[in-house]
Order: C-alpha cells, then sequence, then structure tokens
C-alpha cells in the first residue's frame, strides 16, 4: 500500500470522527466540509491527503483557547473530498456524503436550468431577471456618484 493511500484513509478516519458536512443556502448553495481543531497541523494533513480546500484561522473569543482553525472545501471539492474518502467512512457518514453529492448535484443541474428569480430558462432571460439586473445597475450607478 502506497503512503498516499494511507493518508487517504487516515483523512477518512479523520473526517469520519471529526468532520460535518451540510448545505447552507445565502445566495447560492455551499456544501462544506469543516474540521475544528486547535492543532493546525492536523489540519494541513488532512489538506495535504485529499489535495484540495483551505485552512482558516480564527481568534477565539474567551483567552483559554486562543485561536482555531477550519478546514472547508466548498462546491465541487466537497464533492471530490467525499467521492475520494467515502469507500473508508462509517455507513452514517457514508450516507451523509451521498446525501451532499446528490444535493449538490442537483443543485448544479438547477442553476444550469433556472433563472435567478425561479423561472425556467427558455433562451432569454425573464422580467424578473432583467429587472433584478436593471436595479443592480441603478444601485451601482447610485453608488458612483456618491
Amino acid at each position: 500500500m502506497e503512503k498516499k493511500d494511507i493518508e487517504i484513509i487516515w483523512a477518512a478516519g479523520f473526517f469520519d470522527g471529526e468532520g460535518c458536512t451540510y448545505a447552507t443556502k445565502d445566495k447560492f448553495l455551499v456544501l462544506t466540509i469543516g474540521q475544528k481543531n486547535t492543532n493546525k497541523e492536523v489540519l494541513e494533513r488532512f489538506k495535504s491527503a485529499v489535495g484540495v480546500g483551505n485552512i482558516y484561522t480564527y481568534k477565539r473569543e474567551s483567552a483559554k483557547t486562543g485561536f482555531f482553525s477550519t478546514y472547508k472545501a466548498h462546491s465541487q471539492e466537497v464533492k471530490f473530498v467525499l467521492e475520494l474518502i467515502s469507500p473508508y467512512l462509517s455507513s452514517e457518514k457514508i450516507n451523509q456524503a451521498k446525501d451532499a453529492i446528490e444535493l449538490c448535484t442537483k443543485y448544479a443541474e438547477y442553476k444550469k436550468n433556472f433563472h435567478r428569480c425561479g423561472h425556467k430558462k427558455e433562451g432569454v432571460n425573464c422580467k424578473v431577471c432583467k429587472r433584478i439586473s436593471y436595479y443592480r445597475g441603478l444601485r451601482a450607478e447610485v453608488v458612483k456618484l456618491v
């Protein structure tokens, strides 16, 4: 077994115990794998094993622990990571991974077939989308004037 394979298996175990997959919807859907740990080296090892994602460091409110770091992967990176480590995950995490991959795929398909306003794409933008673009343009002009 190669070192890379061992690292992927380790990453799967680490994610299985410490990770989570979830979806948020603000302006667009984002799937994220987050790893919180005060030991940044562990997160760097995870990132190195899977090959994608970013590590963010934040200052805690309490002075006791100081800083914490989080590993995150977004959008298609999430799908890549989950497909890479899923053979080594527990059945519960595999089901969560499958749900996340399915949601990511459905959302990509939705974005391809529908306008921002929710209307099905039929060639050109619908009136609602044109109105949204028009008001965004006006807002940009007002900002330039100010």
